[in-house]
C-alpha cells in the first residue's frame, strides 16, 4: 500500500523517475510548496525496510517528526486512514522494523486500511495479494486520500492532517 501511495504522489508531481539508493531502496524527489520532499521505496522484505529507513534518516539529517511512513494495516478497515504521530507498530512488520531500526516509537505513520472481515488465515499472502474487483474502487479511493494527506502533512502538519484524515 505505501508504495501505491508513494506511486502515486511521483506521478502527480512528475517525479516517478526512482534513483537507487544504498541499503536496497529507490528514492525520488520534488517541491512542493516551500518543502522540499523525497520519496523512499526499501527494496528489502518487509521486515527489514527500517534498514533503508534509518540510513536515510541519517545521510539526509532528517528530523523524524519530518519523516511519515505510509504502510498497509490489517487491524484497519479497508478504505480507512489513520495517521498518528507515534505509538506502537501494532503487529505492522514494516513498521515495526523502522521503529526498531530508528530506537523510537515516536515516529509518524498513515496507516492505509486493507483489512476486513474475517481476517484471512493467512495474513502473508493477503497483503502480498492484489484488491478483488470489488475492492478495488474503495481501494482506489483510499490511495487519493492518503496522498491528500500526504500533501497535506507536509504543508499543513500533523496536527491539522490527523483532525482531517481520522474521522470514521
Amino acid at each position: 500500500m505505501g508504495f501505491l501511495v508513494l506511486s502515486r504522489l511521483a506521478k502527480k508531481y512528475a517525479a516517478d523517475h526512482w534513483t537507487p539508493y544504498s541499503f536496497e531502496a529507490i528514492y525520488s524527489e520534488y517541491r512542493l510548496g516551500d518543502n522540499d520532499v523525497r520519496l523512499l521505496k526499501p527494496l528489502t522484505m518487509m521486515n527489514r525496510s527500517g534498514l533503508a529507513v534509518q540510513a536515510a534518516v541519517r545521510d539526509w539529517q532528517i528530523p523524524l517528526h519530518d519523516l511519515l511512513i505510509v504502510c498497509d494495516d490489517v487491524n484497519v478497515p479497508l478504505g480507512m486512514l489513520r495517521l498518528r504521530a507515534g505509538g506502537s507498530a501494532g503487529g505492522q512488520h514494516g513498521l515495526e522494523s523502522c521503529v526498531e531500526a530508528l530506537g523510537t516509537e515516536h515516529v509518524p505513520r498513515l496507516r492505509c486500511g486493507i483489512g476486513r472481515t474475517p481476517l484471512p488465515n493467512d495474513l502473508t499472502d493477503f497483503v502480498l495479494s492484489t484488491f478483488d474487483r470489488a475492492e478495488r474502487p474503495q481501494a482506489d479511493a483510499m490511495i487519493a486520500r492518503a496522498v491528500e494527506a500526504c500533501e497535506q502533512w507536509c504543508t499543513a502538519g500533523i496536527e491539522a492532517t490527523m483532525n482531517r484524515v481520522n474521522v470514521s
